[in-house]
């Protein structure tokens, strides 16, 4: 299948998970307005610091993952069966939970290793030269590394749920999947990014001009 063909497949199954857009909107506007009275106040921001946010932002992160195991879970079934029911996410979720935690966690350790390897080899190179070439170089090899590990990384967490297996066994095999269908995967992500710019702009413009007619709260409430 190519990347036009599987974004046209996403879009005419999305008709049938609007219950599941439903959540995910219900989740973020919630978390959303946890996070508002802590948003920064006038143009420089005169919030003063809080533990608060940083707690919320926590709780968030652990509660998407739940989410999103249901998400994917409820999908699957979706793909297999034509149909699912919310019970189907609760249980998903909780299936896959700590599968899917674990491999944030994962995600998180090897991130910080390519970080700490590419700023050693930054180092390096701008101590034996550092020039305008070798700025330019070593600002290529963080974007190459930069992609490849967003290819490389895309599909363990769907490896997981789609093929029920563990966190270290979903990224190996994510990778040598990755790496055979290198270049259709890195369109993928191109043209969903497009898609999600483009989207994201027309919404934000329109949430932009309705806000702007109401008070500042309301305005705040709707963005």
């Amino acid at each position: 299948m190519g990347v036009i063909q599987a974004i046209a497949k996403g879009f005419s199954e999305s008709k049938n998970l609007l219950k599941l857009v439903l959540i995910f909107f219900g989740f973020n506007f919630v978390m959303g307005l946890l996070m508002l009275p802590f948003a920064p106040v006038g143009p420089a921001g005169t919030t003063a610091p809080s533990v608060a946010p940083l707690f919320i932002s926590l709780v968030s992160v652990f509660l998407f993952i739940f989410v999103q195991a249901g998400a994917l879970g409820v999908i699957k079934k979706q793909l297999k069966t034509n149909s699912w029911e919310v019970s189907d996410f609760v249980e998903t979720g909780k299936k896959f939970y700590l599968r899917i935690l674990a491999l944030f966690l994962i995600v998180i350790v090897l991130a910080l290793i390519i970080i700490l390897l590419v700023s050693l080899l930054a180092a390096l190179a701008f101590a034996v030269a550092n020039t305008g070439f070798t700025r330019a170089l070593v600002a290529a090899l963080v974007t190459i590394i930069s992609v490849v590990a967003a290819v490389v990384l895309l599909f363990p967490i769907y490896a997981i749920v789609a093929d029920d297996i563990g966190p270290i066994v979903a990224v190996k095999k994510s990778f040598k999947y990755a790496i055979s269908r290198f270049w259709p995967i890195l369109g993928l992500l191109a043209v969903l990014f497009i898609l999600t710019f483009v989207i994201a702009f027309i919404i934000g413009l329109i949430t932009a001009l309705i806000a702007g007619i109401f008070p500042i709260l309301i305005g705040k409430i709707l963005t």
